[in-house]
């Protein structure tokens, strides 16, 4: 059975990477939303952990609140500590925001929550092609 809550971004920051927690964008707050086509337009991050199966869901505050938002977002996946952010697309700015805070950034074109994470789950236990593109990171 998977674990959630619904939690706010200001949550205090984890003190260090947490390399088992990614970070998927995604446009509900359950396993079965959609992936958020571009990480700024995301009102969600689901935040899930690959060791104990459990997610937590965090409400994007900065759905276009502003122009910077990508630069905002970017930041407060960092201070979550996460080793990989998963979305359907991002920007060259967000990309390098995340980059510089050893942040994974995975591409997916995946519909669904869930999809992605099996197919993450997939792609670190085997060598294969799947549907995820990695664009770098630590």
């Amino acid at each position: 059975t998977l674990g959630r809550n619904v939690v706010t971004a200001s949550e205090k920051p984890e003190k260090t990477i947490q390399e088992h927690w990614i970070a998927i964008a995604s446009n509900g707050e359950t396993l079965n939303s959609p992936v958020s086509h571009k990480l700024k337009l995301a009102k969600y991050f689901v935040l899930y952990d690959m060791e104990s199966n459990s997610y937590k869901v965090i409400k994007n505050i900065y759905d276009k609140k502003n122009t910077f938002r990508e630069v905002l977002i970017a930041n407060m996946l960092i201070a979550k500590r996460i080793s990989c952010v998963i979305c359907g697309n991002c920007t060259n700015r967000a990309a390098d925001i995340l980059k510089r805070g050893h942040v994974f950034i995975c591409l997916h074109t995946e519909e669904n929550v869930q999809k992605v994470i099996d197919d993450y789950r997939d792609a670190l236990g085997k060598s294969r092609k799947s549907s995820i593109t990695n664009l770098g990171g630590n």
